[in-house]
């Protein structure tokens, strides 16, 4: 649980040399911890040929994709709105 933060240099020193000293000996938490490396290295590197890091492309992705939501839930209420409107304001006189 701690590996995470030992990689964000987010620990104390005790618990830092507690991870260094179990690291050294525990090669299933080295494996692991190798893994956590390659994972955040992977977000944190921009994709070849973007100058973007790879969670801001992802996140623009999503932010895209909820824009054309939000456009057409707005499109369809304002259809139905009109077409409510014409039933009932296009009434006999």
């Amino acid at each position: 649980d701690l590996l995470p933060l030992y990689e964000d240099r987010e620990t104390r020193p005790e618990t830092t040399a507690e991870i260094k000293e179990h690291l050294a000996e525990c090669e299933e938490c080295r494996e692991y911890y190798k893994n956590i490396c390659h994972i955040a290295r992977s977000l944190k590197a921009p994709p070849a040929g973007t100058g973007k890091y790879r969670y801001t492309v992802i996140a623009n992705r999503i932010r895209r994709r909820n824009t054309l939501a939000l456009s057409a839930a707005c499109l369809s209420f304002l259809a139905v709105g009109c077409l409510a409107g014409n039933v009932l304001f296009s009434g006999k006189e």
